[in-house]
């Protein structure tokens, strides 16, 4: 069978693999960035919410993309998922054409590339789009880096401005991103041939447009209060923890789970480093540096600013494990790219479908535990997706029927389970990205729900049955 059979077969289980990712609905920080610019929508202010720091980062391009999904399309953010599946479709393109300009080997890239789509340690910055920007932060770093081997290469505008909307596209998703500009610097140094670097005057063109960008978000970045916040996080940082915990989070989180079965990671670990130490002259030392680094440097920034929650809030928040995962798969790649180009048997065509079946092997472990991982998240997440539904659509339909009334709503609070949303809100914070305003003009939240109301919930009540519930209203309460 020809490669093209076996990678087609491996796209089509990365597709199915998403796919249960569509019923998952907006949560978390994306209830309080819809409810913000609902209610600044229209007014000076919505411009100036984009570039405020939420939750210590500054992300206008997250705030506008959900705002964007949000007005279209609702409560349905299934398009909003489509575009992170091809945002992380480009990605996975993209890694097999950096690793076969470090390694020179098609047949490794493919392996790298497959390892990092169907790898699950990170799986929720894809699957959610409330940590998507942590994707798209790594998203854009990559992109910067492969627009800047690209320029070496030809010289072409357009890869100066994919370097310029990279890093500037880095910094505006999450803070992370911040690290776009010197990593790059980091990768021309390290990954880029002396041949395509040219001198130092081709050195400044190739980081002006970045730098430009820098320039621009650190501007940002200085008008708010997020330097010192960084600051002193920075000063915070006790060395020696951060050495245990890097140390822990390589060795018993990283590398046992970087594919969905535990023991293939550590044979796959153990082999790796067997081959590091047996092709140590001939394996691209300069990108392993690099890629090591980038394992090191994702670990201690997520230990500066998360740390402080304890070992297992990074350890099990898989968003924080992206950055990591494709540099250790990277070293994989840079490593089986020599054992494969030092042997032969590997060049036949028998060597590789026999890989291509172990890949799709793995793609199928992959699959199902992604498709575990989503459906079950699903199930927890539909309670928090109907009421908000229906809180809508019990709004909506009464004033239909009565245009020129007002409504009294009880104000309670509305508790969902801490990985939906990890604080109890009072009804009207909901109301106020759920609702236009138009509507939300006509209610006056009280103590009580008015009668006219309440009848017209129970007269409904096989729609409305999940808000009625939050309401604290039952079937058989007399009105």
């Amino acid at each position: 069978m020809s490669d093209g059979f076996f990678k087609i077969v491996l796209v089509l289980l990365l597709v199915f693999s998403l796919a249960p990712s569509l019923q998952l609905p907006y949560f978390m920080d994306e209830f309080d960035i819809l409810r913000e610019l609902n209610l600044a929508s229209g007014t000076p202010r919505f411009f100036s919410y984009l570039i405020e720091p939420h939750n210590k980062h500054i992300q206008p391009i997250v705030k506008m993309l959900c705002y964007i999904f949000y007005k279209f399309f609702q409560l349905d953010n299934s398009v909003y998922h489509l575009i992170i599946w091809l945002f992380y479709f480009i990605f996975i393109i993209m890694l097999y054409g950096m690793l076969l300009k470090i390694t020179g080997s098609e047949l490794a890239s493919s392996i790298g590339a497959a390892f990092f789509a169907f790898s699950n340690i990170y799986i929720s910055s894809v699957l959610e789009t409330v940590y998507s920007p942590v994707f798209l932060s790594v998203f854009f770093i990559f992109l910067f880096c492969f627009s800047i081997y690209k320029y070496c290469e030809k010289e072409r505008k357009i890869w100066m401005a994919l370097s310029f909307l990279s890093v500037l596209s880095a910094g505006f998703t999450v803070c992370f991103g911040l690290i776009a500009l010197p990593l790059g610097i980091f990768y021309y140094v390290l990954c880029v041939p002396r041949g395509l670097k040219r001198g130092t005057m081709n050195a400044a063109r190739v980081f002006m447009p970045g730098l430009s960008a820098f320039l621009i978000i650190s501007f940002v970045y200085a008008l708010s209060a997020w330097h010192q916040y960084a600051f002193n996080a920075a000063l915070e940082i006790n060395i020696m923890k951060l050495s245990a915990f890097v140390s822990k989070a390589i060795f018993r989180f990283l590398i046992p789970n970087i594919l969905p079965n535990v023991v293939i990671s550590l044979t796959l670990g153990c082999f790796i480093f067997l081959i590091l130490i047996i092709y140590r002259k001939s394996v691209n030392r300069q990108a392993i540096l690099f890629f090591i680094c980038l394992v090191i440097l994702n670990y201690a920034i997520a230990y500066a600013f998360r740390g402080k929650f304890g070992d297992n809030f990074v350890f099990y928040s898989r968003r924080y494990h992206i950055l990591s995962s494709v540099s250790l798969i990277s070293i994989y790649a840079v490593g089986l790219g020599s054992f494969i180009k030092e042997n032969k048997y590997f060049h036949g065509k028998a060597a590789k479908n026999i890989i291509y079946i172990a890949l799709i092997i793995i793609g199928i472990m992959g699959y199902n535990e992604r498709v575990r991982y989503t459906e079950g998240f699903a199930l927890s997440a539909s309670g928090s997706f109907y009421f908000c539904r229906q809180f809508k659509d019990a709004v909506a339909n009464y004033f239909k029927q009565n245009e020129k009334s007002k409504i009294t709503l009880k104000n309670v609070n509305v508790k969902f389970p801490a990985h939906i949303y990890n604080m109890e809100k009072p009804l009207q914070f909901y109301g106020e990205f759920i609702l236009p305003k138009e509507i939300l003009s006509k209610i006056i939240w009280a103590d009580e729900t008015d009668k006219p109301f309440k009848l017209f919930l129970k007269e409904h009540k096989d729609e409305y049955v999940v808000f009625m519930g939050y309401l604290g209203l039952n079937e058989s309460d007399e009105l």
